[in-house]
């Protein structure tokens, strides 16, 4: 996944050599959201995009392998808090976010 200078999101779908088979883009990301991560939210095939603002408001770009549905609010959390990880913690085939809450020790 990638940004164009024009903002457009550009995803990069490779086969199972590795090399690249297609580039789509599902458009332009929302306005102040970046990307959190990616992972399977919903237990289809690809990836999905996690997005976060500043403020903390989360959403779900579900790309549906090839298909891209626009985005959708999850819920939010702290600005304190941060992207600890990715991945299928319970074994069901369907990813989970980790967020870690930010301290600075003095």
């Amino acid at each position: 996944m990638s940004r164009s200078s024009g903002g457009d999101v550009l995803i990069w779908h490779t086969n199972g050599n590795g090399a690249v088979s297609a580039i789509t883009s599902p458009g332009q990301r929302p306005d102040g959201f970046t990307s959190f991560g990616t992972g399977n939210f919903n237990s289809t095939l690809g990836d999905d995009i996690l997005l976060r603002s500043a403020p903390g408001q989360l959403a779900i770009w579900l790309t549906g392998g090839i298909g891209i549905n626009p985005p959708f609010a999850i819920g939010n959390t702290s600005p304190d808090y941060h992207n600890a990880g990715i991945g299928d913690f319970t074994d069901d085939g369907q990813n989970y976010a980790i967020a870690e809450h930010h301290f600075d020790v003095v």
